[in-house]
Order: C-alpha cells, then structure tokens, then sequence
C-alpha cells in the first residue's frame, strides 16, 4: 500500500488517494528501509538475521510487483 501511495499512478486505489490528499505526481521514491533493528532483543517481535533475510526479500518482491 505505501509503495503504491508514493509511487502508483493516479489510476490505482492509493495513487488516487494520494491525488486526493493534494500530491497527484508520484514522488518517485527508490530507497526504501525495510525493519528497524528487528534482530535487537528489546524490538518486540526481534528475530535471526537468517528469518530477517528471508522476510525482506519477501516484502522486496512484493514491492518490485507494485513499483518495479
């Protein structure tokens, strides 16, 4: 959803609410941060670098299909 937001066209459900909200062009956003420190013991739901790698190229793909 936030990738579509940022950087759908206006013809997609969050593109168009993003043309709504007052921003119709996309903002064409290339980096993004995916987790914060998910492997720190004080993070509720902390994690393995080995689950960590697996999860972050799964939410990578996801959004390649969204904005490739």
């Amino acid at each position: 959803r936030e990738v579509e937001y940022m950087n759908g066209s206006v013809l997609t459900r969050f593109g168009a609410l993003r043309a709504r909200d007052g921003h119709p062009a996309p903002y064409d956003v290339k980096i993004w941060n995916i987790g914060n420190e998910p492997y720190g013991k004080w993070e509720l739901g902390h994690t393995n670098v080995k689950y960590y790698v697996l999860k972050n190229n799964e939410f990578a793909r996801a959004m390649r299909r969204v904005d490739p």
